[in-house]
């Protein structure tokens, strides 16, 4: 699978920057920042409200479980553990 890519420059701190560098393997750097960045995003988008293929799971969990009001999560589990088959 090809992915366009865009070469950018980023700004941060000397402190986290020397984090980066020891946690992260050489020539790895970009693909973290990338991650990182697409994991953040996620977690930006579905505290905005926006829909997420989890939200989308659990709207079809509820459908085929008739399980509307989440008010008894193990009945949820169950469900969610059974799959959607």
């Amino acid at each position: 699978m090809s992915m366009n890519t865009q070469r950018i420059t980023i700004s941060m701190p000397d402190y986290l920057y020397t984090q980066l560098l020891a946690a992260v393997p050489a020539g790895q750097i970009s693909k973290f920042v990338s991650i990182s960045t697409e994991k953040n995003l996620l977690k930006i988008k579905t505290l905005s409200g926006q829909v997420t293929p989890l939200l989308k799971l659990a709207k079809k969990i509820e459908k085929k479980s008739g399980f509307n009001n989440y008010k008894n999560f193990s009945e949820f589990k169950k469900v969610y553990r059974q799959g959607l088959a």
